[in-house]
C-alpha cells in the first residue's frame, strides 16, 4: 500500500526534516524561515547585481481565477503588505550579507538551479535559517559547528 504524504500548512509545521518540501508558493503569514522557504525566498525575492542585493516584490500566487485585475491586498494586522515584505526581505538580506561569500556561493547555486549545494552554501543556509536570527556572528558559528560534529 503506497504512503500518502500529508502537507502541514507551514505555520503549523515544527520541523523541516519533516517537510516533503514540495510547495511552489508561500504566503507572507507562512513563512518560518525553513531551509525550503529561505531557498524559495532567496530564488523569487533577492538578486545579486553587479556587487548589490537587489529586492524585487512578492511573487504572485500561480492560479487561475479567470479575472484580469490583480488582487487588492487586505490585511487584518496592524502591518501593512508591503511592511511585512520589507521586514521579511530585510531579515533575510542581512542574514545573507552575515555569511559573506558562502552567502554569495549559495545564492549563485539557488540562481543557477542548483539541486545539491556545496558544503560552503550549505553551511550558509544552516546559518540564514531557522525563526530567530542566530547572535553569534557566522564566523565563530561554523568553528562551534564543526568542533560539534568532530566529537561525534
Amino acid at each position: 500500500m503506497a504512503q500518502t504524504i500529508t502537507l502541514k500548512p507551514c505555520k503549523d509545521c515544527r520541523n523541516w526534516n519533516d517537510c516533503p518540501g514540495t510547495k511552489t508558493w508561500f504566503s507572507m503569514s507562512e513563512i518560518r524561515y525553513c531551509k525550503f522557504q529561505v531557498i524559495w525566498l532567496i530564488s523569487n525575492l533577492i538578486d545579486y547585481q553587479d556587487g548589490y542585493i537587489v529586492v524585487s516584490d512578492w511573487p504572485q500566487e500561480d492560479i487561475e481565477t479567470g479575472y484580469d485585475d490583480t488582487p487588492v491586498q487586505h490585511s487584518n494586522k496592524a502591518a501593512a503588505p508591503f511592511e511585512t515584505l520589507r521586514r521579511i526581505t530585510a531579515d533575510v538580506t542581512s542574514r545573507l550579507q552575515r555569511t559573506g561569500k558562502d552567502g554569495r556561493l549559495l545564492l549563485l547555486e539557488i540562481k543557477n538551479d542548483r539541486l545539491e549545494f556545496s558544503e560552503e552554501a550549505n553551511q550558509a543556509l544552516s546559518y540564514i535559517s531557522g525563526w530567530r536570527t542566530k547572535r553569534m556572528n557566522y564566523g565563530l558559528w561554523k568553528k562551534q559547528r564543526r568542533q560539534r560534529f568532530e566529537r561525534r
